[in-house]
């Protein structure tokens, strides 16, 4: 399309194009599901970070532990790479280095351990998540044996 045609199109036409467009792509925007919602929320509160910080661009020291801490999180709750990396926006590789990153932070910074664990205590104090402990998975816990499978099947938004 060229400007001219562009231009030539009428206002009330663009807006109706730009309706259509919203709304093919609300469909395939879905809700984040409870779980991912409670860890990001316990995250923010233990990291000392907004939302907005965590699931953005940001690359500081601050923003990027938490975000690391988050994606091993969500990532030990039965969530793919891909799954996790979509959620923050970004690609399954850094997944992989954000959980290579949490695992040596917490052998070497007490600081990020102590929040680490502050998450993981706020997460398993509410109700429905006080059995679950991601840190089995993080050392090399058998997923099938925690009930990983049936938990996010019970949690899985519909379509």
């Amino acid at each position: 399309m060229t400007k001219e045609e562009y231009n030539a199109i009428p206002t009330s036409k663009l807006v109706e194009l730009l309706d259509a467009r919203m709304q093919d792509y609300q469909k395939f925007v879905r809700p984040l599901a409870p779980e991912v919602r409670l860890v990001i929320r316990c995250v923010c509160n233990s990291f000392f970070v907004t939302e907005s910080q965590l699931m953005g661009e940001s690359r500081t020291e601050p923003v990027a532990h938490a975000r690391f801490a988050a994606m091993a999180i969500i990532k030990s709750m039965c969530y793919s790479l891909i799954e996790v990396g979509d959620l923050f926006g970004r690609d399954h590789s850094t997944v992989i280095h954000a959980m290579k990153r949490t695992k040596e932070l917490l052998e070497v910074d007490r600081v990020f351990r102590f929040k680490f664990e502050s998450t993981l205590l706020e997460i398993k104090k509410t109700e429905p998540w006080q059995d679950f402990i991601p840190m089995a998975v993080m050392e090399g816990g058998d997923k099938t044996s925690m009930g990983c499978a049936a938990t996010r099947r019970a949690t899985r938004i519909d379509d």
